[in-house]
């Protein structure tokens, strides 16, 4: 029987937690799927003291090279003080194999008992909602993949799933939400700074805010000036960015998280 893909589980040598704030979440979501082209990437989740991964290739050399790039990548990034254990590779020989790894790797807090990452920072999750921006090419690997797993499947790993699916607009309650829904639709720790991204994700979250409140309401939750609120507001950004800010958005303020001092 032929391998359809790898399940690989990362721990740091260790065992100690690999990510403690939503900002190294993201920032290891994308070692992932940065690390994609080629491997086939389908989903992965960071769970505390571990991270699953789920890789299409039939070779094991070739997955435990990917699990090689996603750590130097971590190592470089979140600098954790202590290297990886030898990642563990399981085959996965079945298409039945395959569907339960997937839903077994979205649902990992669940398994544990632990709530870390309710939104889901640290998996791709997001991407395959069109919430986040980062990791769109898993969006076709599970499409060609794992063509049963649909939309409802996925909406239900989040808190107060309904919220994505109404009709409705951002409203002045959920300005405190609009920087970091921002910042994580494309996988950022925040909006600041001169990365393309950044500037993008400022531009998104101008447009929808100034859909609903003044230029000086929008510069306050934004932590920007009104004069730049004012200049970005003349910029446009795609329609599929949009949507990924204000799903992040509501979905933040459902759960009441990523508001400052909050």
């Amino acid at each position: 029987m032929s391998t359809i893909a790898f399940h690989i589980v990362f721990r740091l040598a260790d065992g100690r937690v690999v990510c403690r704030t939503p900002s190294q979440l993201r920032r290891v979501a994308r070692s992932f799927v940065e690390r994609d082209p080629g491997f086939r990437l389908t989903t992965f989740r960071v769970v505390g003291d571990h991270l699953h991964a789920l890789v299409a290739v039939d070779d094991e050399r070739a997955a435990a090279e990917f699990a090689r790039r996603v750590e130097i990548s971590i190592q470089n990034s979140l600098r954790p003080g202590v290297g990886f254990a030898p990642a563990h590779l399981t085959p996965v020989l079945t298409q039945r194999h395959l569907r339960h790894a997937f839903r077994y790797i979205l649902g990992q807090e669940g398994h544990h008992g632990v709530e870390l990452d309710p939104l889901h920072d640290g998996s791709n999750l997001p991407d395959l909602l069109g919430m986040r921006t980062i990791g769109l090419s898993t969006v076709g690997n599970v499409r060609s993949l794992l063509p049963r797993i649909g939309r409802a499947d996925l909406v239900r790993e989040l808190p107060s799933p309904e919220v994505l699916e109404e009709e409705r607009t951002i409203g002045l309650l959920d300005l405190p939400y609009l920087a970091d829904a921002a910042a994580a639709a494309f996988g950022l720790p925040n909006i600041r700074g001169s990365k393309p991204e950044a500037l993008i994700a400022r531009i998104a979250a101008v447009n929808i805010g100034r859909r609903v409140a003044s230029a000086a309401l929008v510069a306050r939750a934004l932590g920007i000036s009104a004069a730049t609120v004012r200049r970005l507001s003349k910029l446009e950004v795609s329609d599929e960015v949009i949507d990924a800010v204000e799903a992040q958005t509501r979905v933040r303020a459902a759960a009441g998280i990523g508001a400052p001092n909050m």
